[in-house]
């Protein structure tokens, strides 16, 4: 599997708390728990098709035709 950069935004007080999980060892970092927590977000979100989903890479731009960079 090719991991991809995202960068995202968070509000000071959700990142506090995402390293406080990193911090008490839950998780090894805040990168592996946020693909935890989006792989779970997939999974309920998408129920039979997170598999397909997970296998198959979603171009944006085939969804939301004009999108720019």
């Amino acid at each position: 599997m090719t991991l991809k950069l995202l960068s995202v935004k968070f509000p000071e007080e959700m990142l506090s708390k995402l390293n406080l999980l990193v911090l008490d060892g839950k998780y090894p970092s805040r990168s592996e728990a946020i693909r935890v927590a989006i792989r779970d977000l997939i999974l309920e979100e998408l129920g039979s098709y997170a598999k397909k989903a997970t296998e198959e890479p979603v171009k944006i731009q085939h969804l939301v035709p004009n999108v720019t960079s």
